[in-house]
């Protein structure tokens, strides 16, 4: 005999009683009542949002950081003054977000300092002083190249052609020197940081911004050049809005320049007599094009700490490399490697079922720890910080080589390979358009739930065998006896 649990809060329970159990923190019911609000909240009369906001507003840091994006979509002047209150006494990144979206533009002058707690929020204070003709665009401010050039296209206040040029060489350079491979590896080194006069984590969010950019830009061209990146063809069609032809013209004429050595090389002439996989080929290509869009790029945006990118910082990678290979060695001293080249043992898990490396003998970075195998909680558990963080490598680490993936909403399942580059571009979307992920772990289970702007919630559910995760479901429900 199945005995159905009892539902404390039914569907059919009036929401102005879970409110009141909501707001009443003695009630017993407050968890189950911010569930069923917040399931609730889109389908009920504007009087009842509105006194589900003000309560969530009032509740905790949690509920506060659920109740502001919806602000966005049901804003109205009687919420500025709890928002302006709650905006004084704790800072909070997304309570900024309805500041400068709805308060008056007089108050975002007078706190623009204080408002500056978001990577992107002066992008999106520009956009709203656009019309004000006193309002002077700082470069400064912008945590990157893109947001400025869009700022600068919807305020119609370009810059100086040689101030938009200097910017664009600057993004060719740093696409070409970004070290990739140990970005890609998870491994953030202070002396690469310095190479680019950054701290870590500043460099560590740069390389990530531009990894996604550098990846997916290039696919389908048979010869890469500067233009190739999708980054750069972003800020081209930003100057072309924002009427810098000029600039624009220029730069497009140094590109094809370039595509045209690249072309006329011997490196890449020499490509086709190689025998490559398809992956292999597109990073052969990828890497001509950007040490040689590197060279020619006018000298004085070499004239930096890694001036000779085919030397110094080659030299410099080897040496790092080289430190990895022997700590490596001396504690796999029975690894023969006659038949397999230095830079084959090194490389991510995608290329090495493609070259059939043996997984006991693959380097294991500081991305993992000690080596020590991580228990099935510590892997749920980065599976749950990776979707919150929207960092794919913390779920990438634990995939085994025979990894399988599914959705109930797809007729095709996804092997390693194509869901590793499936899961970087869902973040990167993700992220792109700002989405509320709500993530929570479920006790005792190999499993998360994944709320996306407060829909249906979904379960990530996951098969672990030997510390690594050899199975992956995405459902609408949890399977019976689970």
């Amino acid at each position: 005999m199945i005995i159905k649990k009892h539902r404390i809060i039914g569907h059919n329970r009036p929401i102005s009683t879970v409110i009141k159990w909501f707001v009443d923190k003695e009630s017993g019911h407050v968890s189950e009542a911010r569930k069923e609000i917040r399931r609730r909240f889109s389908g009920v009369d504007w009087k009842y949002q509105k006194k589900i906001l003000l309560a969530s507003l009032a509740s905790c840091e949690t509920d506060r950081t659920w109740a502001y994006p919806k602000l966005l979509d049901c804003w109205e002047d009687s919420f500025a003054p709890v928002i302006e209150d709650l905006w004084n006494t704790y800072h909070e990144k997304r309570c900024s977000w309805v500041i400068i979206r709805f308060f008056p533009k007089e108050y975002i002058r007078t706190n623009m300092d204080s408002l500056l707690v978001d990577e992107r929020n002066y992008y999106f204070i520009c956009r709203r002083m656009a019309d004000e003709k006193d309002f002077v665009i700082d470069p400064k401010l912008f945590w990157d190249v893109e947001d400025y050039f869009r700022a600068m296209a919807v305020c119609h206040k370009p810059a100086s052609k040689n101030e938009l040029l200097d910017a664009m060489y600057t993004v060719v350079h740093d696409l070409c020197n970004i070290d990739y491979e140990r970005i890609e590896h998870g491994i953030i080194d202070a002396r690469y940081a310095e190479a680019h006069g950054l701290s870590i984590l500043d460099y560590e969010r740069m390389a990530w911004r531009h990894f996604y950019d550098d990846s997916m830009a290039v696919w389908g061209r048979e010869v890469f050049g500067p233009s190739s990146f999708r980054l750069i063809q972003r800020l081209e069609y930003s100057l072309e809005e924002m009427g810098a032809q000029e600039a624009l013209q220029e730069f497009q004429t140094w590109s094809e320049q370039t595509e045209k050595v690249i072309v006329n090389s011997e490196e890449f002439k020499q490509l086709n007599e190689k025998v490559l996989t398809d992956n292999e080929y597109d990073n052969e290509r990828k890497r001509i094009a950007k040490r040689i869009s590197y060279e020619c790029l006018p000298e004085r945006y070499k004239n930096r700490t890694e001036h000779n990118m085919s030397t110094n910082k080659a030299l410099a990678h080897d040496e790092i490399r080289l430190e990895e290979e022997k700590t490596w060695k001396s504690n796999n001293e029975n690894f023969d490697d006659s038949d397999v080249g230095r830079d084959e043992i090194f490389i991510h898990p995608k290329r090495r079922r493609q070259k059939d490396i043996p997984e006991e003998n693959v380097f294991l970075n500081e991305r993992m720890g000690n080596g020590e195998q991580k228990t099935d909680e510590q892997i749920i558990e980065d599976l749950a910080t990776a979707w919150r963080t929207l960092n794919p490598e913390l779920l990438i680490q634990h995939l085994a080589p025979e990894f399988i993936y599914d959705s109930m909403w797809v007729f095709e399942h996804l092997e390693y390979s194509d869901y590793v580059n499936y899961l970087r571009a869902k973040f990167n979307t993700i992220r792109e358009s700002g989405s509320v992920l709500v993530i929570e772990e479920l006790p005792g289970k190999n499993a998360i739930s994944i709320n996306q702007d407060n829909q249906r919630t979904a379960y990530y559910v996951v098969k672990i065998q030997n510390g690594k995760i050899v199975k992956g479901d995405l459902t609408a429900f949890l399977p019976y006896g689970f």
